[in-house]
């Protein structure tokens, strides 16, 4: 049955070394990106967790957080990526927390910490475990956290032929190798976007401040941007300061 993992798969065989995901100072192939992904689930794996269950990732850092949910589709749950370290509605239901903090708003038994060490466990495991599969490509696979029209929160489901018809539609924001994008996977647009790189054979580019934006747009030359106004005008206030105003860095911001 389908699975997003499946095109990590195809990419890692058709250009293995092409750049999949890229930030400053760290970035990792098509290949590396599926080696540790599939170590990662094989240590979910014996943690406990199993398909079908619903497993919310608490990591803000957006690099950190498509390798975990990578590893998740690779064992068939439903994932969920968190708004920051927010904490969890007792209204909603999972089963699973990850984060790379500590967090007291969860129970302890059923949140997994991903710190140093445990990353170094994952990086010494096999990554030729069998991959687990969903059953149609209607089960749900992703949970977006959103307050709706209402106000109310809720969580929206999608079904993998859902998403990847939206990416192939062009609902999302595209996912051309010139543009980098400052929201996180718990927006709904920039997951479809990091789906729709993932499809197209691009990189994903993932910063964690508005230094490391800039250092990422003037490094790879990058054309496009999309965030949050606040995002936005953060950048813009950051390259004020800097006195860094060039006209491409404007064009991106723009």
């Amino acid at each position: 049955m389908p699975n997003l993992l499946d095109h990590l798969v195809f990419r890692a065989k058709l250009e293995p070394n092409s750049v999949a995901l890229q930030g400053v100072g760290r970035q990792l192939t098509f290949d590396q990106l599926l080696d540790i992904a599939k170590k990662i689930g094989s240590k979910l794996r014996q943690t406990g967790i199993r398909p079908g269950q619903i497993v919310i990732t608490s990591i803000p850092d957006k690099f950190m957080d498509w390798i975990v949910t990578l590893a998740l589709f690779h064992e068939a749950t439903i994932t969920c990526s968190n708004h920051g370290y927010a904490p969890i509605d007792p209204a909603f239901e999972c089963d699973w927390v990850i984060t790379n903090r500590e967090v007291d708003h969860f129970p302890a038994e059923r949140t997994i910490r991903i710190d140093r060490k445990w990353m170094d466990e994952a990086r010494e495991l096999s990554s030729g475990i069998d991959q687990m599969d969903y059953p149609s490509g209607e089960s749900p696979v992703r949970l977006y956290l959103t307050s709706g029209t209402t106000g109310q929160r809720k969580a929206v489901a999608f079904g993998l032929d859902r998403l990847v018809a939206r990416v192939k539609q062009g609902a999302a924001l595209g996912g051309l190798p010139k543009r980098i994008g400052l929201l996180k996977l718990s927006a709904q647009v920039d997951f479809a976007a990091c789906a729709t790189c993932l499809l197209n054979g691009a990189p994903i580019y993932c910063t964690r401040t508005s230094k490391e934006t800039v250092d990422l747009i003037r490094q790879f030359s990058l054309e496009t941007l999309h965030g949050s106004p606040d995002q936005i005008a953060g950048l813009i206030e950051h390259l004020v300061a800097q006195g860094a105003m060039s006209r491409s860095l404007l064009n991106a911001a723009g």
